[in-house]
């Protein structure tokens, strides 16, 4: 508590005790004069009569109230500390599930993020080993990796589409996968049929109608190629 000596407007910080009494009794470091305040307020409430002694003061020149005072507080319980509990309606940290992991992975095959992708399909089917559209997905994500690597893992990948087809014949992403799959293995013919399957389950899939297109255009190179097409271009030369 902040108090204003009467005499010379000194300023002194006083510790109010605890104790019993309307006033508490103050001597001015500066001045020495002695005055009473309001032990609430720390108002001037009247001086010091003669006979009483003065208070003290400690080192550094503030005043002390008295001891008497001191003496009489009484002493004050301090209470342990509550344990904080957990209220029902406090936030609580949620649990990472199996759609959560397939939608992050979705999202980072999209960007393009392989490597990661493939760890979040995983991850998914850790937690729901039966999922078929996670298998797929991590399916599709390893055929893009074995593609850039030059390392693909032809067998196990058709086993995986074949089986999310066998469980759900129209499962448009594993046609798709499995066309795919063909086309990279040289099998035209395969690969458009599996697309096809892919325009039965979803006939506005922009995606299944060019990778057609392309199938045929590789179909058309190979054919060209082809011995039986080469000995009829050598007996037309012929018989030029």
């Amino acid at each position: 508590m902040r108090v204003v000596c009467p005499s010379c407007r000194h300023q002194l910080e006083v510790d109010a005790p605890l104790a019993t009494g309307a006033t508490i009794r103050i001597r001015c470091s500066r001045c020495s004069a002695r005055f009473h305040v309001d032990r609430l307020t720390g108002d001037f409430a009247h001086h010091d009569s003669p006979s009483e002694p003065p208070p003290r003061t400690d080192a550094v020149g503030a005043a002390v109230p008295d001891i008497a005072e001191l003496s009489a507080a009484p002493p004050t319980a301090v209470a342990p500390p509550t344990p904080r509990r957990v209220e029902a309606s406090e936030p609580r940290p949620e649990r990472v599930t199996a759609d959560d992991l397939y939608q992050h992975g979705l999202r980072l095959l999209r960007a393009g993020r392989l490597p990661d992708a493939r760890d979040s399909f995983a991850a998914c089917l850790k937690l729901d080993p039966l999922r078929s559209d996670c298998r797929v997905q991590r399916a599709i994500t390893l055929m893009r990796l074995g593609v850039a690597s030059g390392q693909v893992d032809f067998v196990g990948l058709q086993e995986t589409f074949q089986s999310a087809i066998d469980a759900d014949p129209l499962n448009a992403e594993a046609w798709f996968g499995l066309g795919t799959l063909w086309g990279l293995r040289g099998h035209p013919n395969r690969a458009i049929q599996c697309f096809r399957q892919v325009l039965t389950v979803d006939p506005g899939n922009l995606e299944a109608t060019r990778a057609i297109r392309l199938q045929r255009i590789r179909k058309q190179g190979r054919d060209e190629r082809s011995p039986r097409i080469a000995r009829l271009l050598g007996r037309l030369k012929r018989r030029g």
